[in-house]
């Protein structure tokens, strides 16, 4: 419950250089709202810098925005329907720049281009639907990790998704990337494996 901490590390953050600021308060969990509510106010207290409120939980997402004072953006939302219906939503009604994953209903990553094409084209129908305007919507066309045993092959039509956006939704495009933070495959399971033997 103490800012100082918080409030230093934002300030050495934004003299490095930084332009936004991600919010998480890590995993779904319990005190998720009070906690984006706490961390929001402390940085907001300290710099004009504009804060993603990243969370997967739209109540978690809803106590940032409440208490929000300045620039916000929602880190984000994908063809998910929970994410469709609860987390969309909040950005039409706080009227705030919102990110779109390239992931599918399933929660899955696209293989081919087409596929995160005509994902991206759902997701702005979406939001269009909802009542979002267009210039509120970034896309992030989603890296996938390269210890994925096909990342490499994902990741190479990248840049050929960013470039034919504008003309897929046939206006000019903001987009995002996000480096996840989060491992897979065998970097997890070595990693859970480590544990196991700290922990034996």
């Amino acid at each position: 419950g103490d800012p100082g901490p918080v409030q230093s590390l934002t300030r050495r953050i934004e003299a490095a250089g930084a332009r936004m600021l991600d919010i998480s308060v890590g995993p779904p969990g319990r005190d998720g709202a009070r906690k984006m509510a706490f961390l929001v106010e402390a940085i907001q207290s300290v710099t004009d810098l504009p804060v993603l409120i990243d969370a997967a939980d739209a109540d978690v997402m809803a106590a940032g925005l409440d208490v929000n004072r300045k620039t916000a953006v929602l880190n984000g939302f994908s063809l998910e329907p929970r994410r469709l219906e609860a987390i969309l939503p909040l950005a039409v009604l706080h009227d705030t720049d919102i990110i779109g994953y390239l992931i599918d209903e399933r929660s899955q990553p696209p293989a081919s281009l087409e596929d995160r094409l005509r994902i991206a084209v759902e997701l702005d129908q979406a939001a269009q639907s909802a009542g979002l305007r267009d210039e509120s919507l970034m896309i992030d066309p989603f890296i996938a990790p390269l210890i994925w045993e096909d990342g490499h092959r994902r990741n190479a039509t990248l840049l050929e998704v960013v470039r034919r956006l504008p003309e897929a939704l046939d206006r000019p495009v903001r987009t995002v990337v996000g480096l996840s933070n989060l491992t897979s495959g065998r970097a997890a399971a070595d990693r859970d494996r480590k544990r196991t033997v700290e922990l034996a």
